[in-house]
């Protein structure tokens, strides 16, 4: 009986020991397990909000900076096209002119002859009137129609082919007779038996002129038509400054109608213009030495802003000759 007591009772202590150590095991994996720290999300977060901030400051700023370059750019190219369409009407204007189409000039302003129309005299219909016949599709009097004649305009007719065998250029144009055009008419009857009529898909002109102080226009002769045109710098009704055009019709002046701008204003050298003779020296207004036109004209890049760069152009031509 005792040896089955002792035999029974020794399995118990065991199991209570298993139990025991299982719990323990589970208490220490209980408290060995890291729990989460409290406020480091706020932390990163005041770290990251700031340094996000910085760098979309940055990167408007950059864009701001590009925007900036791309306007001062695309003024600067805008400017130039301006410049170069003044630089191409102020040359067609002057570039076939002679030195008696200049009539007066200032710093700021040109009054000149411009040409208007070349044509060739086919008829003489009566007293004080030439029909005047263009070129045809390819012919380089077509090229040199700018624009229709009309009252107040000038009228030149060369001397005889005869009398210019060797004489010089400023001779020629010096000889030249000059007459004002009282009245103008497109004449599609005119000059039918002209053989230029045939090769001419324009309508003659029939023109008529003022005596002339000597001669008068003979069929077959290239007549030039020209108007009287002031080119000059004023201040428009918005403030800006222009480079602007006019023509006289007979008796009083166009309105003004700008061609370039907005320049700087006169003061600041928007246009400048001078007339000088052969060697370079400036001549005061109607010198009939005159040989060359000397140009400039300075425009803002940026208007309206007096600190702003400004792009500027040059233009000299020289002149056919005098009269």
């Amino acid at each position: 009986m005792v040896l089955v007591s002792s035999h029974l009772s020794t399995p118990l202590p065991a199991k209570r020991s298993q139990h025991a150590n299982a719990k323990a095991v589970a208490h220490v994996n209980a408290h060995s397990t890291p729990r989460p720290r409290r406020g480091s999300a706020l932390l990163e977060l005041l770290v990251a909000l700031p340094l996000a901030l910085l760098i979309s400051g940055l990167a408007v700023q950059l864009f701001v900076v590009q925007l900036r370059v791309a306007a001062r750019v695309q003024g600067k190219l805008h400017n130039q096209r301006e410049l170069e369409h003044s630089a191409m009407v102020l040359a067609s204007e002057l570039r076939g002119a002679s030195a008696g189409a200049l009539e007066s000039w200032t710093d700021s302003s040109v009054v000149l002859h411009s040409t208007v129309m070349v044509a060739v005299a086919c008829a003489t219909p009566a007293a004080h009137v030439v029909d005047l016949i263009l070129g045809g599709p390819s012919d380089a009097l077509r090229a040199a129609y700018f624009a229709a004649p009309r009252a107040g305009d000038m009228l030149a007719a060369p001397v005889a082919d005869t009398s210019n065998a060797g004489v010089p250029l400023i001779a020629i144009n010096s000889s030249s007779r000059y007459t004002t055009v009282t009245n103008t008419q497109p004449e599609p009857s005119a000059c039918a038996a002209s053989p230029l009529r045939a090769s001419s898909a324009i309508a003659p002109w029939r023109v008529s002129i003022s005596p002339m102080a000597s001669g008068s226009v003979a069929v077959g002769e290239l007549i030039t038509i020209s108007r009287r045109t002031e080119w000059r710098a004023y201040r428009a009704a918005d403030g800006d400054h222009y480079l602007g055009k006019r023509e006289w019709n007979g008796s009083t002046w166009s309105i003004t109608q700008p061609a370039v701008g907005p320049l700087l204003p006169n003061d600041q050298g928007g246009f400048q213009l001078s007339v000088m003779s052969a060697n370079g020296t400036a001549l005061a207004a109607t010198d009939t030495a005159a040989r060359m036109v000397h140009l400039v004209l300075r425009m803002p890049r940026r208007p309206h802003n007096p600190a702003a760069p400004y792009d500027s152009l040059l233009v000299q031509l020289a002149l056919r000759g005098g009269r």
